[in-house]
């Protein structure tokens, strides 16, 4: 009994049930958290989905409407969104060795007054404002620092030296696409109406001496989109001046109508593709590129209705893909391969954004409702429109993509109604 008894007294009693199950954790167990965390977070990714397509239905355009002059609303607060970010263009051009910053910022300066003048022909009632943003452009580009990048590859200043041997292509015809948006919104400052003039003058010397029908960008270098942008200037320059004072660019009147035609004639039969019917990239890339045929389709838009119809048709024809099935744009090669670059843009499955971004402009001039929402949407899907104290703009682009695209979005012909008055 007394051992049996000492027995009983040192034997420890078992541990609570709670106690086993908080120091003994099951694998099960484990796996059931496990799955409850999975099962949350795609119940999370579903929802965020859910809401990016609700987001996309809510905010893309509706290419009808767009035609039809009912969208103002949008058009004036992605403008003013530009307006109030412009000067960021100038900061862009850091460091100022670098070419290509400089480049873009320019191109944000003259899409954006592109856009504007679009806007203001638009819809009259936003001209004042249009007015005020263009010539805010014009003071942004005279800057010493957005003259750097070309100053520094011809070795003298394009503003300075714009009656030289340089021909300074790449800054001179994007100032001269701001001075005429200038002009024929009905602007009147004396400095600026003396340089429009005195621009005119140089692109138009420069370009009757180039026998082949094109200018050097750069020693060296020679691309046909830069000389589009020359020939919209000088298409611009005619209009509200001449016989047909009241016309559009695409009259064919002019004092430069002769050198625009002359050009365009030299251009169709030695720049465009025999195997896509586009205009190639350059003397020295003798290919055929979306990027480049559609930038200057864009800006022959104010030169040559009928040039820009058949640049738009071939483009179709040969660059044009649905990535995944559902994303419409343009390819920068027919054979939608090969790697992008800075007039590209970064390639998704060979869709280039700079190519489709300069293609809305087409459809929109050519007013092929289907192909302006196929690529708007696009847009839509990679930007991510987001609205804020009466602004708006895409989430993910740079300020240069909402530049072009606005600029394209509103493509259009400009008269003399303002300039008139």
């Amino acid at each position: 009994m007394v051992a049996s008894l000492e027995v009983e007294t040192t034997s420890k009693p078992p541990p609570p049930a709670a106690a086993v199950r908080t120091l003994e954790p099951t694998f099960a167990g484990w796996m059931r958290r496990v799955r409850d965390a999975f099962v949350r977070l795609l119940l999370l990714v579903a929802a965020l989905v859910l809401l990016r397509v609700v987001w996309h239905f809510a905010m893309r355009d509706d290419p009808h409407a767009l035609l039809d002059a009912r969208t103002e609303s949008d058009l004036v607060a992605r403008r003013d969104y530009l307006a109030a970010h412009v000067e960021q263009a100038t900061h862009a051009m850091a460091p100022s060795d670098s070419q290509f910053a400089g480049e873009w910022a320019l191109v944000t300066l003259s899409m954006t007054s592109m856009a504007a003048a679009n806007i203001g022909f638009e819809h009259s009632d936003t001209v004042p404002t249009d007015l005020d943003l263009v010539a805010r452009c014009a003071e942004l580009a005279q800057r010493k620092e957005a003259r750097a990048f070309d100053a520094g590859r011809w070795g003298d200043d394009p503003i300075d030296a714009m009656d030289g041997a340089s021909s300074h292509l790449g800054y001179l015809g994007h100032l001269g696409v701001i001075l005429e948006a200038y002009r024929l919104l009905g602007g009147t400052d004396p400095k600026l109406v003396a340089l429009e003039g005195k621009v005119v003058a140089a692109l138009t010397t420069k370009l009757a001496a180039a026998k082949s029908g094109l200018l050097p960008t750069y020693p060296g270098e020679t691309y046909v989109a830069d000389n589009a942008v020359v020939l919209a200037v000088l298409a611009l320059a005619d209009v509200g001046r001449g016989a047909k004072a009241s016309g559009n660019a695409s009259s064919g009147s002019g004092a430069h109508a002769r050198l625009v035609g002359a050009t365009l004639a030299q251009w169709r039969g030695k720049l465009v593709d025999p195997a896509t019917g586009v205009l190639v990239f350059g003397l020295e890339r003798n290919e055929p590129r979306a990027s480049g045929a559609a930038w200057s389709a864009m800006y022959l838009g104010y030169a040559d209705d009928a040039f820009v119809r058949e640049q738009a048709k071939a483009l179709v024809a040969h660059f044009e893909k649905k990535a995944f099935g559902i994303f419409a744009g343009l390819c920068d090669r027919p054979s939608c391969s090969g790697g992008g670059d800075v007039d590209s843009g970064p390639l998704v499955l060979g869709l280039s954004p700079a190519a489709t971004g300069f293609a809305i402009a087409l459809a929109r001039r050519t007013e092929d409702a289907d192909h302006l929402g196929a690529w708007l949407a696009t847009a839509e899907w990679a930007g991510l429109t987001v609205s804020w104290g009466g602004e708006r703009h895409y989430a993910f682009s740079p300020l240069v993509g909402d530049a072009i695209v606005l600029a394209a979005k509103t493509a259009r012909a400009w008269d003399s109604r303002y300039s008139a008055r």
